[in-house]
């Protein structure tokens, strides 16, 4: 292969490795991430701390409406006893009674109704936990298909830049140092191939001379419209 192929060979390599790095980058980018499995933590942290709460309100509800139904049941058991007979002492007595059991009862709507509430949100945070749990478990697969991927494209890099190497070996100081000025003001393609007389880096047909002097390979020849090293298989 003359100069130009292998110079065409090389930008072929090059450009994928380009890519193939970019990916690589990308894929190392993503391992070790776990912004939704962190977030959807938090959400069940915060969403527990609000459950807990909960429950020591209910609890707190279920101490002060045992409180109350042992206070009622001393007020009536006193107010019925017949040991009290002052008419001052018993009005007092029904009033305190009568308050007791409308305390009683508001506690009781409150204990209901937290109660709902609670094993509402008991059964919502199982469903985070599980959640939580899938999201976890899919994270680690991605992750071994992250490491699997990294280590691919690592190992296919490897291989390229070791072929890319090579390829510079056979080719002379001035050939890579031109294809190296040409790449960096081509946007990374310093050779193009000739196709019927057509570069096809800028689409415009070449001089016959141009073209036989590129088709022999005897030396490097550029395009005079675009500049780029003219290949022709």
């Amino acid at each position: 292969m003359h100069k130009a192929g292998l110079l065409y060979q090389l930008q072929t390599i090059e450009l994928e490795i380009a890519d193939k790095s970019r990916e690589l980058d990308e894929v190392k980018s993503l391992l070790g991430r776990r912004d939704k499995v962190d977030e959807y933590r938090a959400r069940l942290r915060e969403f527990k701390a609000k459950v807990d709460s909960h429950r020591a309100t209910l609890k707190d509800l279920e101490l002060s409406l045992k409180g109350i139904s042992e206070k009622l049941e001393k007020a009536r058991s006193k107010l019925y006893s017949g040991t009290v007979r002052n008419p001052k002492e018993l009005m007092n007595l029904e009033k305190e009674v009568q308050a007791l059991e409308t305390r009683k009862d508001e506690l009781e709507d409150q204990l209901l109704s937290l109660m709902e509430g609670v094993e509402d949100e008991e059964n919502r945070l199982q469903e985070l936990e599980r959640d939580v749990r899938r999201l976890e478990r899919l994270w680690e697969e991605e992750q071994g298909r992250l490491e699997s991927m990294r280590d691919e494209l690592e190992g296919y890099l490897a291989r390229l830049n070791d072929e890319a190497a090579k390829l510079r070996g056979r080719l002379s100081a001035e050939d890579i140092e031109l294809y190296e000025r040409l790449k960096a003001r081509k946007g990374g393609r310093a050779v193009a191939m000739l196709e019927n007389m057509v570069c096809q880096g800028c689409g415009v047909t070449t001089p016959t001379r141009i073209a036989q002097e590129a088709r022999t390979g005897a030396k490097l020849v550029t395009c005079p419209s675009c500049g780029r090293i003219l290949y022709a298989p």
